[in-house]
C-alpha cells in the first residue's frame, strides 16, 4: 500500500492500524498530541482509554505536558471568537474548530485535562509492569516476584559454570575453545551481544563434528603427515614468490611438525589454490614432484585434499560448542529467574506477549482490549517482537485505533535491541498509511539540500523498503537567517580537507579536527543570526551556544572537545549515555567498596592511584600519609551508617580535597559533573528505597555493569553557561541546533564479531557462516546511511560537512551519495564546496567577555583528620604505641610477621628438625592467610596455591611441595583436643571482624594487669586516657564441642618454634595484649548470640599457630593463651567497657 501524505486534521480516524510515516522535522509530537486531542474530541474516547507508548521515561514525560499544552491550547481556542483577529481563517486548525460541537469539545477536553494523571502515558516497560502487577495470576508471576536489577551479576555464576564445562572437552577441542574464550567473560560478553533471546537457526551437533575430526585424525596421524611435510619440500621450491611465504607458513610448516594444515581457502580446498593461484601455469601440480615421488605425493596430496573438505573446520565445531552452551544458558536463565522470583523486562515482555497470544485468547486478554479503545506508538521504528505482538493482539477488535508513528530512516538503535524488519513487518498489516510531508524545522534552503541528497537518490539508504520523500518547508526563509560577515550561509556546506602528501589515518582526523576549531572560532567572530518578524528584520552575533558538533563516538567528541579548548572556545559535552557507565562511576563504586572495607589493601592501593586522588606510587610508601586516608574512610564508614551516603561523601570529598583533585584534570568539568550526579542518584535511592549500605553498593554496581537504568542517570552538561554543544550522533536524534558541524562522518565500519545477532520480524538470528556476514556488513552500512541522515538533519539554517579527500568509498556516505551527482549538486544553491588546507596554528577565539571556567581549589593541606574527642584504635596502634592520629596502614596487620627479630638469619632447621625453603615477607604472609580463609579444612583445595601464589606476585617458582608439608601440617596440628581437618566449614567464623566502645582505656592498669599474665611484659607507653572504640579483625573462630577457640595465624619466620621461642617471640610483640582484645570481643559477641552463655563453658582459649613450625599431631609450634572469666572482669574494667554494654 502507497502511504498517502497524511491530513492531520481532515483525514478521518477510521479504525484499524495505522502507520504514519513521520521523516525528520515534520512534527511528529505535535501530530501525536493532535491526534489524541481527535480522538478525545471527535471520537469520545476518554484520555484513560487511550494507551500512549514510547520509549523512555524521560519521552513519555515530555509527551504528557505537550498532550497536556495541546488540550488547554484547543480549549482556549473553542472559547475564542472566530472573528477574534488572531484567527485565520483558512487556516486548517481553524477550519478544524469550526467544524466542532463547541459545548461538547470543552466538556470533553475538561474532563480529559482532569483525567490525565491517571492517562496510560507510559513506556513499553512501565506498561508490562503494571498488567504485571494487575495481571500477575494471569501471568504466572508470583506476588512476591521483583525485578532483576543486576542481569550480570545473575548471569555470571551460570556463564562461569558453562565455560568450565570446556575443562573436560578432548584436549585440542579444548584449546581451541580457550582461544576462542579465554576467560568466562568472554562467553558472557558474546552471550549478551546477542541477548536472551536470541537463536541459532538448526545448529550442527557439536559432538558430532568432533567425532568427525577425530576420524581425521585416526586417519592422518603425525608419522603420515611428517612424511608428506618432507616429500612437499620441493613443492615449495616450484610455488610463485607472491603464495610461497603463505603456503610455507600455513601448509608446509604444519606438515613438518606433524600437524593438520590450518590453510583454508573461500574458493575451494587446498589443491584448488595450489593449482590455481600458487603453481605457476606452467607448472601442473603433478610435476612439482621429482618422478621417484610424483605418484606417491601425488596421491597423498588428493587424499588429504580431500579428507579436509569432508571435515569441518576446528572453528566450526568451537562455533556449534558455543550454540550448544548459549541454548543451555537460555535454559538455566529461564529456570533461575522462576525459581528466585524474579524477571527482566525482556523476560516480563515476552511473558505477556505469550500468553497474550495463546489459543484461544485467554481472560487477561479480553479484559485488556475492553480497557483500552486507542493506541498511539511513538518511535515505533525502534519497537521489538515482542511489543509488537502484544500490541498486535491486545488491538484487534472491530473498534480499535492503533497508530505506529515513526520513520525507517532514524532507525539506528539496533544496538539496544530495536528490530526494524519487525517495523516493516507490522508497517505491512497497517490499513491505512500516511506520511507526514511538511519540515518545520529547518531552513527552505537546507530542506531543498536534503531532498537532493536523499530523496533524489534511487536508493539512498541500500534499502528499497526505506524511502525518503519530498519534503517541503514550513517556515519561512525570513525566519532562520545566517550569514559568515556578509555571505548568506544557509545552506550546506561540504569541506574537502586536503592533508599534503600525509594520507595516514592519523593526519587526516588531527587535519578536519583543525579545520573544525577554526571554522567554529570564524563563526563565532563573523557569524550573524536573523530572522524577519512583521517586516522588521532583527539580527544578532552567533553564540556558541547555537553551535553544535556532532560526532560518531564518544572518543571523537572528547577529541573535538580537547581542540576546541586549545582554539578557547568553550564547549560541553552532552549524552544521553546514562552516568553510570562512566569512568567517575567505576571510580565511585570502588570509594564506596573501600569505604566498607578500608582495610583491603589492593582496592586501597588502587583507589590511591586512581583520579580520586591522584596519589603516585612512591606516595604509597608513606605509612603515615595513608593512615590518614584510612582514618578519613573510616570516619565515613560511620557517618554512613549514621547520617547517609550523602553526608558521607560530601564530607570525605570536602577532607581530602578530591573536588579540587578531579576539576585539575583536563576532562575535570565532566568528572566534577558526573560526581555529583551520581552522588544526588545515591542518596535518593538510599532514601526512598531505604536501602543499607550494603544493598546501596550492589544497586550501584548493578547500575554499572547492567548498561546504566533509567532515564534520570543520564549524563547531565558539566556547565551551563554558552557553549559549544558536542553530542554523539547517536544522542542527538530528536534534538535540533541553529548551526552544526558533522565530524568524522565517515569511520571505518568494524568487521562484524561473531556470533552475529541478525534481526528477523519475529525475533533475533544468531549466526556464524559467512553468507550472513556479507549480510551483516549489508545491515552495518544500511545503518550508517541512516545515521547520516539523522545527523544532518538536525541542523536548522547551516550544515557543514567534512569530506576527507583520501577516505575510502566504502566507509563515507558522502562518496557514495553524492557519486557522479557532485556537479550537478555544486550548481545547487543549497549546496557550498570548499577546499581546505588544514590551519598550521590554531588561532583562539577572541571574546569580548572572560570565558567562564571552573578553577580548582588550591592544593588543600595534608592534614590529618580527626574524629573529634572519640577516637578508633587497635592493637596494632596501641602495641606500636603510635597516637591516635598515627593508627596503622592495612600493612600493619602482617608487618610483624614481616620483620620479626627472632627471625633466622639464614634456612636452618630447629630442634624438631623442621627445614624451612619458604619466603618471608608480607607478601607471603597475605597468601597463607587468603588460602586458610577459602579452603575446606576437612578437604583443602591444594590445587589453588599455585594461581594464589601469582596472584600475590610471590618471586620465583612456588614451593608447592613444602608448602603443602608445611599447611598440611598445620591442619593437623594438635590444638587441645581436636585439629582444624576435624572441623567442617559451618563450624568457624572467618576473617571476623569486631568493633566495642570503650569509655576509657587505663593504660597504666592495663600494663599491670598485662605484666602479671606475661613476665616479659614491655610496657605501653603512658599516654592521655584513651576513649572511643577497638576494631580489628580476628583470623579465625572456631566452634568445637560446645567451646569456641580462637585461632591466630602467624608466618613469623623465627629461629626455632620451641615453647622458650615462641614465648620470646610472643613477649616481643606484645601477642598478649592482642589475645586479651581478642577474648573480650568474642566474649562479646556470645553473650549476645548464645544462649545460656557461660565464658567457664564456651569460651576456648587463643592459640596463636606460626605455621612454619607445626607439626601433625603434636602443639609444636604452637602459643596458647586462656583468660579464666574474673581476669576478663578485671580487662573489661581496664578498658573502660560499660558493663550493660557487655550483659
Amino acid at each position: 500500500m502507497q502511504a498517502a501524505p497524511f491530513d492531520l486534521y481532515n483525514d478521518p480516524l477510521l479504525p484499524g492500524i495505522h502507520a504514519i510515516e513521520a521523516s525528520a522535522g515534520t512534527g511528529k509530537t505535535y501530530t501525536l498530541a493532535q491526534l489524541l486531542v481527535r480522538l478525545v474530541v471527535e471520537k469520545a474516547i476518554p484520555i484513560d482509554q487511550i494507551l500512549v507508548v514510547t520509549f523512555t521515561r524521560a519521552a513519555a514525560a515530555e509527551l504528557r505536558e505537550r498532550i497536556h499544552r495541546r488540550l488547554t491550547e484547543v480549549e482556549l481556542a473553542l472559547h475564542t471568537p472566530l472573528d477574534d483577529p488572531s484567527i485565520v481563517p483558512d487556516d486548517p486548525f481553524s477550519l478544524w474548530l469550526a467544524r466542532l460541537d463547541p459545548n461538547a469539545a470543552r466538556d470533553r477536553l475538561r474532563r480529559a485535562k482532569g483525567l490525565l494523571d491517571l492517562a496510560p502515558i507510559t513506556t513499553i516497560d512501565a506498561f508490562a509492569m503494571q498488567v504485571a502487577q494487575e495481571e500477575g495470576f494471569a501471568l504466572g508471576i508470583s506476588p512476591a516476584a521483583t525485578l532483576l536489577e543486576d542481569e550480570a551479576r545473575f548471569d555470571r555464576p551460570l556463564i562461569d559454570a558453562l565455560w568450565q564445562r570446556s575443562a573436560v572437552l578432548p584436549q585440542l577441542l579444548q584449546d581451541a575453545v580457550v582461544a576462542r574464550y579465554p576467560t568466562p567473560d568472554k562467553l558472557a560478553s558474546d552471550f549478551r551481544r546477542l541477548g536472551p533471546n536470541a537463536r541459532f537457526a538448526s545448529p550442527p551437533d557439536w559432538q558430532t563434528l568432533w567425532e568427525a575430526h577425530e576420524a581425521l585424525h585416526a586417519e592422518w596421524p603425525p608419522a603420515r603427515l611428517r612424511a608428506l611435510g618432507e616429500l612437499s619440500e620441493e613443492l615449495l621450491c616450484k610455488i610463485n614468490a607472491r603464495s610461497r611465504g603463505k603456503v610455507e607458513r600455513e601448509l608446509i610448516a604444519p606438515l613438518r611438525a606433524g600437524e593438520l594444515p590450518i590453510f583454508r581457502d573461500a574458493t575451494g580446498g587446498v589443491l584448488t589454490y595450489l593449482e590455481g593461484t600458487a603453481l605457476p601455469k606452467k607448472v601442473p601440480f603433478e610435476t612439482a614432484f621429482s618422478p621417484e615421488n610424483r605418484a606417491h605425493a601425488v596421491a597423498e596430496w588428493r587424499a588429504l585434499d580431500a579428507a579436509l573438505r569432508a571435515t569441518p573446520p576446528l572453528d566450526a565445531v568451537v562455533e556449534a560448542w558455543f550454540a550448544a552452551q548459549f541454548h543451555r544458558w537460555q535454559e538455566w536463565r529461564a529456570e533461575e529467574l522462576v525459581r528466585n522470583d524474579r524477571f527482566t523486562f525482556d523476560s516480563l515482555k515476552r511473558r505477556l506477549a505469550d500468553r497474550l497470544t495463546q489459543t484461544p485468547h485467554p481472560p487477561i486478554c479480553t479484559r485488556l482490549q475492553e480497557r483500552f479503545a486507542a493506541c498511539l506508538i511513538d518511535e515505533f521504528q525502534d519497537t521489538d517482537p515482542d511489543q509488537w505482538r502484544v500490541f498486535r493482539t491486545i488491538f484487534t477488535q472491530s473498534h480499535h485505533r492503533l497508530f505506529l508513528i515513526g520513520d525507517p530512516k532514524q532507525a539506528i538503535y539496533g544496538f539496544r535491541g530495536a528490530n526494524l524488519e519487525t517495523y516493516f513487518t507490522a508497517i505491512d498489516t497497517a490499513h491505512h498509511r500516511h506520511t507526514l510531508t511538511t519540515n518545520y524545522r529547518s531552513h527552505p534552503t537546507l530542506i531543498s539540500g536534503f531532498n537532493q541528497l536523499f530523496a533524489n537518490d534511487a536508493n539512498p539508504f541500500l534499502d528499497s523498503r526505506c524511502v525518503a520523500h519530498e519534503i517541503a518547508a514550513g517556515r519561512s526563509p525570513d525566519a532562520l537567517g545566517f550569514r559568515l560577515g556578509a555571505t548568506e550561509m544557509t545552506r550546506i556546506r561540504v569541506v574537502a580537507v586536503e592533508n599534503g602528501g600525509d594520507s595516514s589515518a592519523e593526519a587526516l582526523r588531527r587535519a578536519e579536527l583543525w579545520c573544525l576549531a577554526a571554522d567554529i572560532v570564524t563563526t563565532l567572530e563573523t557569524g550573524w543570526l536573523w530572522e524577519t518578524e512583521n517586516g522588521a528584520r532583527r539580527e544578532r552575533p552567533v553564540r556558541p551556544g547555537d553551535i553544535a558538533v556532532l560526532t560518531p563516538t564518544n572518543d571523537n567528541a572528547l577529541a573535538v572537545q580537547e581542540a576546541l579548548r586549545a582554539a578557547g572556545v568553550p564547549s560541553v559535552l552532552t549524552s544521553r549515555t546514562s552516568v553510570w557507565l562512566s569512568d567517575t562511576a567505576a571510580e565511585l563504586i570502588r570509594l564506596l567498596e573501600v569505604i566498607r572495607n578500608p582495610a583491603r589493601l589492593p582496592q586501597l592501593r588502587a583507589l590511591l592511584l586512581g583520579p580520586f586522588f591522584q596519589w603516585s606510587v612512591a606516595q604509597l610508601e608513606a605509612d603515615e600519609a595513608v593512615a590518614t586516608i584510612v582514618q578519613a574512610l573510616e570516619a565515613a564508614q560511620r557517618t554512613w551508617q549514621r547520617e547517609g551516603v550523602l553526608a558521607a561523601l560530601l564530607a570525605l570529598f570536602s577532607q581530602c580535597g578530591i573536588w579540587g583533585t578531579l576539576a585539575r584534570l583536563p576532562d575535570g568539568e565532566r568528572r566534577v559533573a558526573d560526581a555529583r550526579h551520581l552522588i544526588e542518584l545515591l542518596q535518593e535511592e538510599a532514601s526512598s528505597r531505604g536501602r543499607t549500605p550494603e544493598a546501596l553498593l550492589s544497586w550501584a554496581r548493578a547500575r554499572h555493569h547492567g548498561g546504566g537504568g533509567t532515564d534520570d542517570a543520564q549524563l547531565r552538561l558539566e556547565r551551563d553557561d554558552d557553549a559549544v554543544t558536542i553530542v554523539t550522533m547517536h544522542s542527538a536524534k530528536g534534538l535540533e541546533y541553529p548551526i552544526v558541524f558533522l565530524y568524522n562522518a565517515w569511520r571505518k565500519q568494524r568487521s562484524a564479531s561473531t556470533p552475529l545477532a541478525l534481526p528477523l520480524p519475529d525475533g533475533t538470528r544468531a549466526s556464524f557462516t559467512e553468507a550472513d556476514k556479507a549480510r551483516y556488513k549489508t545491515l552495518a552500512e544500511q545503518e550508517a546511511r541512516r545515521l547520516f541522515y539523522v545527523a544532518c538533519t538536525r541542523a536548522q539554517r547551516h550544515l557543514t560537512l567534512y569530506w576527507p579527500q583520501r577516505s575510502r568509498a566504502d566507509n563515507n556516505p558522502l562518496d557514495q551519495l553524492v557519486g557522479n551527482r557532485r556537479s550537478q549538486l555544486e550548481a545547487s544553491s543549497a549546496f557550498y564546496f570548499e577546499t581546505r588546507v588544514p590551519p598550521t596554528h590554531l588561532a583562539r577565539w577572541q571574546h569580548s567577555e572572560d570565558p567562564v571556567t571552573l578553577q580548582p581549589p588550591a592544593e588543600p593541606p595534608h592534614e590529618r583528620i580527626t574524629q573529634g574527642a572519640r577516637q578508633r584504635t587497635s592493637f596494632t596502634a596501641l602495641a606500636r604505641a603510635v597516637t591516635p592520629d598515627e593508627r596503622e596502614t592495612p600493612w600493619s596487620r602482617w608487618l610483624d610477621e614481616a620483620t620479626d627479630p627472632f627471625a633466622a638469619s639464614n634456612v636452618e632447621s630447629d630442634s624438631s628438625g623442621i627445614c624451612d625453603p619458604l619466603p618471608a615477607g608480607t607478601a607471603f604472609g597475605i597468601f597463607v592467610h587468603e588460602w586458610l580463609e577459602t579452603i575446606d579444612f576437612t578437604d583443602p583445595d591444594w590445587s589453588c596455591l599455585e594461581p594464589l601464589w601469582l596472584r600475590r606476585g610471590l618471586s620465583g617458582p612456588i614451593p608447592e611441595a613444602a608448602l603443602r608439608t608445611r599447611l598440611a601440617a598445620t591442619l593437623a596440628a594438635d590444638l587441645g583436643g581436636f585439629t582444624l581437618q576435624e572441623v567442617p566449614r559451618h563450624a568457624t567464623f572467618r576473617e571476623h571482624p569486631f568493633l566495642f566502645a570503650v569509655d576509657a582505656i587505663d593504660l597504666d592498669a592495663l600494663n599491670a594487669l598485662l605484666s602479671r599474665l606475661d613476665p616479659g611484659w614491655r610496657p605501653l607507653p603512658t599516654r592521655d586516657t584513651l576513649r572511643g572504640y577497638v576494631t580489628g579483625v580476628i583470623d579465625l573462630i572456631v566452634h568445637h564441642k560446645d567451646r569456641y577457640s580462637i585461632i591466630d595465624y602467624k608466618t613469623n619466620r623465627l629461629a626455632r618454634y620451641d615453647a622458650q621461642t615462641l614465648a620470646q617471640a610472643v613477649a616481643h610483640h606484645r601477642y598478649t595484649l592482642q589475645a586479651l582484645l581478642y577474648t573480650v570481643a568474642v566474649d562479646r559477641l556470645l553473650a549476645r548470640f548464645q544462649p545460656g552463655y557461660d565464658p567457664h563453658r564456651h569460651l576456648g582459649p587463643v592459640h596463636y599457630l606460626f605455621i612454619r613450625g607445626t607439626v601433625a599431631g603434636t602443639s609444636h609450634g604452637i602459643h596458647t593463651f586462656a583468660f579464666p572469666p574474673p581476669l576478663l572482669d578485671e580487662a573489661r574494667r581496664i578498658l573502660g567497657v560499660a558493663a550493660a554494654a557487655y550483659r
